[in-house]
């Protein structure tokens, strides 16, 4: 401000407009520096002139030369000054257009929640004076902030609203498939793809319009990772072929690498090897020529695992290390870890153990450093700040007990003296009594609980033939039965003459195989998710949950609040058997619809809740039951020393189900039956 004052008193410059007109031309050589002192000057002579409109629009586009030239703050200051004079003004498209530029800078700031605020209150002003190109244009960048944030509803809702209001306005072809562009990358995140092809397709025709080839190109690469993830390779390849037509006469070197390496992919899954060392070597000599790191890197590794699955060891070793040598550089630690376990494998089959062996514990290093770091250090400080608490309460009980005991001497000397030998003679009674009850006691808990253990030991057994009985019979019902019809088709394969006939068999049998895979697959998650053992206990209990509501009876909703660090093995195959039987439970008596499991951890504590709007019942009659379900619950709780909590009776219309699992400050007694189970 002090600066524009000086330029206003000492201003001999030529007029502002000859002054905007030259920030205009450094704006545009990238001259920013000089741009930002001639919009000063512009500014200087129109406040003289109190031209208020035009001090705005010399701070607007002073505001794109400090974000040009990586001044965020000058800016955001220079936009908000700008929006003041254009409200002072009166001119509310400007001030719309304004507010819409600062939510662009919030949002490349990563101030997503203030870039919305912003594109609504641009809208607003846009709709109050009719002027639909703004309100489109704000529409469609708030559609991409709510992209950002994983609001695809949202999203896909502003961006339909902003295509709609483009197309009802006329707008040029290029405009309207920029917004089917961005509506076709929001279906696919939502997981509908059919429609995203759809929106694609529609961006095609109006880029053809538009005369952008480039852009057809690129949409003709987004649908190929779409048919790519749908499995169908050879539209997949088919897309990227066309895509790379185009590319030959409009060369754009950052698509082609894209398109180089998805081929790659493509050819290495269908075993045309040869082909995708070809795809990925076009593609390396790209990102040699532009220096791009991280992509030499990956390339380099893909033609070491090419290498490897064709038995050329030797070279894959070349090739991992050239790969490993730039990763150094670029500091993926993810990255590094792959190579050298993939160098490990390399050493292992010819043979040179000693290198094997050192890549390996590398890989195994970087594998513990990368997974283990957080998890270890969290522990670490709740176990000192656990011990540290712990040591405290026990000095502060100390000295209680110190004084109090002082106190109890000094008023009681006289009395014990006296009396000595008669509290001798009935602490020896009292001693001899209490010890005898105890020891009765101590004998009857021992009893109980060996019956107690007897009789989760009986409930485990149980459960474990029965689910063995159950597989074997899923095996027997769906799994034979499947191989013997598919035996059958390969069987009656011969007999049939035409390849139509032939053919349908062959269609057949495969749809056997997919349901064969399908049933495997949940014989599988059954016996031990595979999402547990990897991915921990939040993941598996979200795909349990997928896995009912896909029946339709029940509508499971998961909320997952606790921490990302994995728990002890016992007590994440615990709390999710525990999930499996209630949910089971509640599927066969509640007549419940609607289940919702709430997932919360603290540093001391892990707590499963399991509600439903089912109808509820006499608790007491399930503690009391014979039946191995509350067993089961029961055992693997005992086992995690955590505590049950049940709230129903038969008059209610909800039933809450609570486990809280302790997590430092115990001892969890570990089972062998659980054991075993954990290593399936």
């Amino acid at each position: 401000m002090l600066s524009l004052l000086l330029l206003i008193l000492f201003n001999t410059n030529p007029a502002p407009s000859d002054n905007y007109a030259s920030a205009e031309v450094y704006h545009e050589k990238g001259a920013y520096d000089s741009a930002i002192l001639k919009y000063k000057l512009a500014i200087a002579g129109y406040i003289q002139i109190d031209s208020t409109d035009k001090i705005g629009e010399a701070y607007y586009n002073m505001a794109k030369a400090y974000y040009s030239s990586y001044q965020d703050s000058n800016a955001i200051t220079a936009l908000d000054t700008a929006s003041m004079y254009f409200k002072r003004a009166g001119n509310k498209l400007r001030l719309a257009v304004s507010i819409n530029l600062k939510g662009n800078y919030l949002s490349d700031f990563g101030l997503n929640e203030e870039a919305i605020d912003h594109y609504k209150k641009s809208i607003q002003i846009a709709e109050e004076i009719g002027d639909k190109r703004v309100e489109s244009f704000a529409l469609n960048n708030l559609g991409l902030v709510y992209t950002d944030l994983g609001d695809y509803e949202n999203a896909l809702a502003a961006l339909i609203k902003s295509y709609n209001i483009k197309l009802n306005r006329n707008a040029p072809p290029k405009e309207l498939a920029a917004s089917k562009l961005n509506i076709g990358s929001v279906l696919d995140l939502l997981g509908k793809p059919d429609e995203a092809l759809q929106a694609y397709y529609e961006g095609i025709l109006l880029k053809r319009k538009a005369g952008d080839s480039l852009g057809v190109a690129k949409i003709l690469g987004n649908m190929a990772v779409i048919e790519k993830n749908r499995n169908n390779d050879v539209k997949a390849i088919s897309l990227i072929q066309q895509s790379n037509d185009i590319l030959n006469t409009t060369p754009d070197d950052e698509l082609k690498y894209v398109n180089l390496t998805n081929l790659g992919g493509l050819s290495k899954k269908r075993n045309a090897f040869e082909d995708a060392r070809n795809y990925y070597l076009q593609a390396l000599d790209i990102a040699i020529k532009y220096d791009g790191k991280n992509e030499m890197s990956d390339l380099y590794y893909n033609l070491g695992e090419l290498d490897f699955v064709q038995g050329n060891y030797l070279s894959a070793i070349e090739h991992l290390k050239k790969s490993l040598s730039i990763t150094q550089t670029t500091q993926s630690q993810i990255q590094k870890k792959d190579i050298y376990s993939k160098l490990a494998q390399c050493y292992s089959q010819i043979n040179e153990y000693d290198q094997a062996f050192e890549y390996l514990v590398l890989s195994n290093e970087l594998r513990d450093s990368i997974y283990q770091f957080e998890r270890i250090q969290t522990l670490e400080e709740l176990q000192a700040k656990y011990d540290t608490e712990n040591k405290q309460r026990e000095i502060e009980n100390q000295q209680l007990q110190l004084e109090a005991q002082q106190a109890s001497l000094r008023e009681n000397r006289i009395i014990i003296t006296a009396l000595a030998i008669g509290l001798i003679l009935v602490f020896v009674i009292v001693y001899l009594i209490l010890n005898r009850t105890r020891k009765k006691h101590e004998l009857a808990l021992q009893e109980k609980e060996l019956e107690y253990r007897k009789s989760q030991i009986s409930a485990i057994i149980d459960s474990q033939e029965k689910e063995r009985k159950r597989f074997a019979q899923d095996i027997h019902d769906g799994f034979g039965q499947m191989i013997s019809i598919l035996n059958m088709n390969i069987a009656s394969l011969q007999e049939k003459e035409t390849p139509e006939e032939k053919a349908t068999l062959f269609d057949q049998s495969v749809t056997i195989l997919d349901g064969m895979y399908e049933e495997l697959r949940t014989i599988c998650f059954d016996l031990m998710p595979q999402t547990l053992v990897k991915q921990g206990l939040k993941e598996a209990i979200r795909e349990f949950a997928a896995r009912i509501n896909i029946a339709g009876k029940l509508k499971i909703e998961t909320q997952m609040h606790a921490a990302d660090t994995r728990f002890d093995d016992l007590i994440e195959v615990s709390i999710f058997r525990i999930t499996q039987e209630w949910i089971n439970n509640i599927i066969k008596h509640s007549n419940a619809d609607k289940v919702s499991i709430q997932l919360t951890s603290d540093e001391h504590e892990l707590t499963l809740i399991i509600e439903d709007n089912g109808g509820g019942f006499d608790k007491n009659l399930m503690f009391n039951s014979m039946g191995n379900g509350w067993k089961n619950i029961s055992s693997r709780a005992n086992l995690m020393m955590a505590e049950i909590n049940l709230d129903t009776s038969p008059q209610a219309n909800q039933t809450t189900f609570i486990v809280n699992v302790p997590l430092s400050g115990t001892t969890i007694y570990h089972d062998e039956g659980i054991e075993n189970e954990i290593k399936k």
